[in-house]
């Protein structure tokens, strides 16, 4: 459904229409559109686990890079209701308080699952720094319209170069 309708369109009597599913089952589990978001996070992460699952092969820097490439490729579907949603947590505190913290816990486990980051990483703040540098990109990403998304690929690139991510990611 978030391929075809804006963040801001969707609410519970669409989705308990598109799922063919009456209204009051849906409201027990998902009170409103706000409980959606982890869903969404949880979805994306499940699609780049198959678009691009660990490669122990890959430095801990190439699978950084392959991880957040591999999450805007997943995203490529959903770009419009993606674009609104950033639209909405700009103005909406609680939603961009909400996301970020979906992003960063979806964050954290990925980049373990991914063996870029240890448990007993002597950069306890890496999550947030890539999650900084996620957001940089992320904005790139909603104007890159190429089917290759070539200058996310470059900002993302030239990012984690310019903060040095690879100096982090060893420490």
């Amino acid at each position: 459904m978030l391929a075809e309708v804006p963040w801001d369109l969707i609410d519970l009597h669409t989705l308990a229409h598109r799922a063919a599913v009456p209204l009051a089952k849906i409201q027990k589990t998902i009170p409103d559109t706000m409980a959606l978001l982890p869903i969404l996070v949880a979805f994306m992460d499940r699609q780049v686990l198959k678009a691009s699952p660990p490669d122990p092969s890959l430095s801990a820097e190439e699978q950084l890079f392959e991880l957040l490439m591999a999450r805007f490729e997943v995203m490529q579907p959903y770009r419009s209701s993606l674009t609104v949603l950033a639209d909405l947590s700009r103005r909406r505190p609680p939603l961009a308080f909400a996301l970020a913290s979906l992003e960063l816990k979806s964050l954290q486990k990925n980049l373990s699952r991914y063996g870029i980051i240890k448990k007993t990483s002597r950069t306890p703040h890496l999550p947030l720094i890539i999650l900084g540098l996620y957001h940089i990109v992320f904005y790139r990403w909603l104007d890159d319209e190429s089917l290759s998304l070539q200058r996310t690929m470059a900002c993302l690139n030239a990012t984690l170069h310019t903060c040095k991510i690879s100096t982090l990611i060893r420490a």
